[in-house]
């Protein structure tokens, strides 16, 4: 099966991701099941021309003959509704027919034979959770009822949906060896290596109890950042959706139940390069380019995943380059890349490094009983220090330490 991580069609990306998108599956046409996992609204922008695009896209894979999964996300609803939901309807009809091959927009919780492979598909849902377990019966010493006993007695929303979400998945475990857990949920409690966020189960979270099963695999998106850890494998975005995504590689997944072959796909890459007193060239952006590589197919090894690669060299006329320097002047753009680079490329912009900031922070935490002047004194030195370092900028510095109280 062919795994696709979130879309996020936009109408300025729309064209490129359909044909990234063709391109891929056109790759592997004996294979006749492909998963879109989720998130195809970009973000707060509802783009109804992309979406229909990108419906019609389905459709044509449907024609070709194969069985076309495509999963909610927790960006695809408009108030109550899939965003997707008169296709649902006429499908669900057609699949009342009991034709051979599915076009399936799922919604809720569902088990689907795949290529031999026992597969829960846990979409974002609008349903009530509570109603997935309600005609189950309990152990009152089984694990299953006590597991998340803490979660049961909550009064926060979100953590009571943890709840039931939690139970329900725990009971299909217990019934269904070897299952594959496709979902839409964010891991409680858990940090991984290369992420800066952690979350919760009021953020409606999986229990990390989860990740030390190892006969089971969890395959998600919700961090864009691609990466497997323990038996939870994150497919992330297939493409950059915004800067904060800088230096990250972006893949598709084809997936048989146990080996997986990541292909690299460079829909809109950003790259950032620290300024080394050297003018870019092109033989730097190629040696970042490799680096960013190797750094990101570690964070897609472990022991519970053979994950193969299939390159794919990123142009430079897709790349969005920034270069972090300690004076942002673009009349002397060509100091920082070379000319013959900076026309090839397709766009170029300067960052300031903000690190002296905190570094300026540092060094002014001193505790009140070592002062040598009044505290008076010590915000003057501040200032002027601010005025001389940064100039005109210095009031953009000072504005940060007021805020810090520390002017």
């Amino acid at each position: 099966m062919l795994l696709i991580g979130d879309v996020h069609i936009t109408t300025r990306q729309k064209d490129r991701i359909i044909n990234e998108l063709n391109k891929f599956i056109e790759k592997y046409p004996d294979e006749k099941n492909i998963v879109f996992l989720w998130d195809y609204v970009y973000h707060f922008s509802y783009d109804r021309n992309s979406l229909i695009a990108l419906y019609h896209f389905f459709v044509q894979l449907f024609e070709k003959w194969k069985n076309v999964y495509v999963l909610a996300g927790n960006h695809d609803w408009i108030w109550s509704g899939f965003v997707f939901e008169e296709a649902q309807r006429a499908f669900d009809i057609i699949h009342g027919l009991e034709t051979k091959w599915k076009l399936k927009f799922i919604t809720k919780s569902i088990i689907e034979n795949i290529e031999w492979n026992q597969i829960l598909f846990l979409p974002y849902s609008l349903e009530n959770y509570e109603l997935w377990i309600m005609n189950y019966e309990w152990n009152e010493g089984d694990k299953l009822n006590n597991f998340f006993e803490e979660l049961k007695k909550s009064e926060n929303k979100n953590e009571k949906k943890s709840w039931h979400l939690n139970q329900y998945l725990l009971n299909e475990i217990s019934k269904n060896e070897n299952l594959i857990v496709i979902h839409h949920y964010y891991i409680n409690n858990t940090k991984f290596p290369w992420q800066k966020s952690k979350f919760g189960y009021k953020d409606v979270a999986l229990s990390e109890e989860f990740l030390d099963m190892k006969w089971i695999k969890l395959i998600s998106w919700h961090l864009h950042q691609p990466f497997v850890y323990k038996n939870y494998l994150c497919v992330g975005s297939i493409w950059s959706t915004n800067s904060l995504e800088i230096n990250q590689n972006k893949f598709f997944f084809q997936f048989d139940g146990r080996n997986i072959v990541a292909n690299e796909v460079n829909i809109n890459p950003y790259i950032l390069i620290e300024n080394n007193w050297e003018s870019v060239s092109k033989r730097i952006i190629e040696e970042k380019i490799e680096s960013i590589l190797e750094e990101n197919k570690k964070y897609l090894k472990n022991n519970e995943w053979d994950i193969e690669f299939v390159e794919n060299k990123m142009s430079l006329k897709d790349i969005s380059l920034v270069i972090k320097t300690s004076d942002i002047n673009y009349e002397k753009i060509d100091d920082y890349i070379q000319e013959s680079v900076r026309n090839e490329i397709k766009d170029v912009r300067l960052k300031k490094d903000m690190i002296e900031m905190w570094e300026l922070i540092k060094n002014f935490e001193i505790s009140a009983k070592n002062l040598s002047e009044s505290f008076g004194d010590r915000k003057w030195i501040l200032k002027m220090y601010l005025e001389q370092k940064y100039g005109k900028e210095s009031s953009k510095y000072e504005k940060v330490l007021n805020e810090l109280k520390l002017m």
